[in-house]
C-alpha cells in the first residue's frame, strides 16, 4: 500500500450520522481506492470527494479532500491541524 500525507482542515457529521474528514493534500495525492483504504488507521469508503473549497484570493482550492469514514465513531479521533495518513493503492 502506499501512503499519501494529509492535515486535518475539519470534522463534518451530516444529520444522518456519515462523518466526513476533511483533509488538505500535504504532497502529491494520486491514488487509487480500494477495499481496506485508510485515513490515520480508520476505514474510509472506497471513494473521495474534492469540495468546493475557496482560497483568500478567491480561487478554487483543489488540495482538500472529504474522507467519508466507514465508522461514524472513528470522526472522535481526529482533529483540526492533525498530521494523517491515507494507506491505499498509488495510481
Amino acid at each position: 500500500m502506499a501512503q499519501f500525507p494529509f492535515a486535518v482542515e475539519n470534522i463534518v457529521t451530516l444529520q444522518r450520522g456519515r462523518v466526513y474528514v476533511l483533509a488538505r493534500a500535504l504532497g502529491p495525492a494520486s491514488f487509487v481506492f480500494r477495499a481496506g483504504a485508510s485515513l490515520g488507521g480508520c476505514l474510509i469508503e472506497h471513494w473521495t470527494d474534492t469540495p468546493r473549497s475557496v482560497s483568500a484570493d478567491g480561487e478554487q482550492r483543489l488540495d482538500i479532500f472529504a474522507f467519508a469514514l466507514c465508522h461514524p465513531a472513528d470522526g472522535l479521533r481526529f482533529s483540526p491541524g492533525q498530521e494523517v495518513v491515507v494507506e491505499t493503492r498509488a495510481e
